[in-house]
């Protein structure tokens, strides 16, 4: 049964890994994508005051 316990360490550590992965391209995606909108921003001011939060 140890190898069972060991699966499941390594299935729950994969889970996690991939979790903190998406996390990561998320949060890079979203400043990429901030950055490249800037200036479109700037036309859309009353979207910019919705999506501060």
């Amino acid at each position: 049964m140890p190898q069972m316990s060991h699966l499941s360490w390594v299935v729950l550590m994969v889970y996690f890994l991939v979790l903190i992965l998406m996390l990561i391209m998320f949060l890079s995606y979203k400043n990429s994508y901030k950055i490249k909108k800037k200036e479109d921003f700037k036309v859309f001011k009353p979207l910019k005051v919705h999506f501060k939060w």
